[in-house]
């Protein structure tokens, strides 16, 4: 239920116009809201 939780609500509350800041990594299903959004991203490299 975690993935769809992230895939899914990811989506709903960012879209066109917004700027995700994402971990390179961060596991697939953030990956994957992310993309679904619509939303610019931008990743960076974990410490």
């Amino acid at each position: 239920m975690g993935f769809a939780t992230n895939a899914l609500n990811i989506p709903a509350i960012m879209g066109k116009g917004d700027l995700i800041l994402s971990d390179k990594l961060n596991h697939v299903s953030i990956i994957l809201g992310s993309r679904l959004s619509g939303a610019h991203i931008r990743r960076f490299n974990h410490n």
